[in-house]
């Protein structure tokens, strides 16, 4: 797993523009987390359940969905990804049933929910569309550290695609927040704005492998004196294995860190535009 870092941040002047590094520092998993839904804590029942009774198998036919409760279990990178499936019932094309999974995201005590009711299963299997994606069950607000929160809205847009062979992918889309005492809004950018955020959306086969775009809105480094910075190319790199294209670490990372640079996260921030602040009345 990633090692656990300390703010820093790094710049090499190109042009009016420059590479700014922000290293997600220690995480602070202990934080409240907010009260379980009744739905979120269902699907947990459901797949703690399943998993108590190793009812888990690799693929789900015809025959066997008929024993439900079970887990089709699907393996990737050295993790576990279990779809369970419960509610079974005959309809005109074959079955309908409902399913559930847990995924962790890396780094935190409290697993992702998903759910996914009615769905068909028929002559050919698991049909595939748009009903039989497992959507997020609850909205969820997720501290990265004591100054980044994770926030995955649910919308639809957060959502886990799989077939008779189990897990195939999972689709996140949300939106990292800064906290006010590092980062702050730029007062010409949005008067109104009390939260520099980065959007962005990945969809991955690998929990423990993500790189994402990220868009940020304009901000300050609190501080700093009051400049203020426009990023136009950045990513949000949550992957063990790989670090962005063009990524080149200061001399002092590896004595400071190690070797191992495929296992730092954080957001490398590979164009930046900076100008004195503007005022907010102008």
């Amino acid at each position: 797993m990633k090692q656990s870092l300390t703010y820093q941040n790094y710049y090499k002047p190109i042009k009016q523009s420059f590479v700014f590094w922000l290293l997600i520092v220690q995480p602070i998993w202990g934080l409240a987390q907010p009260r379980t839904p009744n739905l979120e804590a269902q699907v947990m029942a459901i797949c703690q359940a399943v998993a108590d009774q190793e009812k888990l198998l690799t693929y789900l036919s015809a025959d066997a969905i008929l024993n439900y409760p079970l887990g089709v279990t699907r393996e990737i990178s050295g993790v576990n990804y279990v779809i369970a499936v419960d509610s079974v019932r005959g309809s005109e094309n074959g079955y309908l049933f409902n399913a559930y999974t847990t995924i962790q995201f890396p780094g935190t005590a409290r697993p992702l929910a998903f759910v996914g009711q009615n769905l068909q299963f028929g002559e050919g299997g698991i049909a595939q569309s748009s009903d039989t994606r497992l959507v997020l069950a609850s909205h969820r607000k997720i501290p990265i550290n004591e100054h980044i929160d994770l926030v995955l809205p649910a919308d639809g847009h957060n959502y886990v695609e799989f077939d008779c062979e189990g897990f195939r992918s999972i689709n996140l889309k949300g939106h990292f927040v800064f906290r006010s005492e590092l980062l702050i809004p730029d007062p010409g950018w949005a008067a109104s704005a009390n939260e520099v955020i980065a959007t962005f959306e990945v969809n991955t086969a690998d929990i423990h492998n993500i790189l994402a775009s990220v868009s940020i809105t304009p901000f300050q480094i609190r501080g700093l004196g009051g400049i203020s910075f426009r990023v136009t190319n950045a990513v949000v790199d949550m992957s063990d294995f790989e670090n962005p294209v063009g990524l080149v670490f200061p001399q002092e990372y590896r004595q400071i860190y190690g070797t191992n640079v495929e296992l730092w996260r954080g957001f490398y921030l590979q164009e930046i535009e900076n100008w004195p602040a503007r005022r907010t009345d102008q």
